[in-house]
């Protein structure tokens, strides 16, 4: 049993990091090839900040993080097909200070729920899972409570959660998997 506590406005944090990794010039995906380049950088470099939902403090928005990114690779007059014309230093600097400013994000987002309630661990899930900077920070941040990841090769792909949706839609409502209407949001219900 699950109760949304909450979620993105805008952007997953997936997306924010493919979308700055394509601003750094990386490949996609880009999470692999952001933590990379992150690993080289300063964190503290450049003072970035996910942004805050005053409707919702544990919801999560990064879309304002990613314009910063943009501006500060580019410009402030800058659109997406501005060339980025950055030192190497410059790139790893941002991408270690955009993964401290989401990360410390979503921990400290986790460590406000866990203070609202009583719970016994963390369970963590989807692609960014999969990155060492995370884990560190919620290694250092609650280590005192279990924290749950998938395994890595769970973690580099969406498709395995989303067959194990289908598969308990199926199970629940007994609808053949091709008559499955899509949904790319799933309702709350699910959650």
């Amino acid at each position: 049993r699950y109760n949304l506590l909450g979620s993105t406005v805008d952007d997953a944090i997936g997306e924010a990091f493919d979308k700055v990794a394509t601003l750094l010039g990386l490949p996609y995906p880009g999470g692999p090839y952001l933590e990379n380049l992150g690993s080289q950088g300063d964190p503290y470099k450049y003072s970035f900040r996910a942004g805050q939902v005053k409707a919702n403090p544990l919801a999560f928005s990064f879309s304002g993080l990613k314009t910063n990114i943009l501006y500060t690779t580019r410009g402030q007059d800058a659109s997406k097909g501005t060339p980025c014309d950055l030192e190497e230093q410059q790139k790893r600097d941002i991408a270690a200070s955009f993964q401290r400013a989401a990360f410390s994000d979503v921990v400290n987002k986790t460590l406000l729920a866990l203070d609202k309630e009583s719970y016994h661990g963390v369970i963590l899930g989807g692609g960014v899972c999969a990155n060492k900077t995370l884990q560190k920070m919620f290694a250092e941040a609650i280590p005192h409570m279990p924290i749950y990841w998938p395994p890595a090769k769970l973690s580099g792909d969406n498709a395995a959660m989303i067959a194990g949706l289908a598969y308990h839609q199926y199970q629940q409502e007994q609808v053949d998997s091709l008559e499955l209407a899509v949904q790319p949001k799933i309702p709350s219900y699910f959650c």
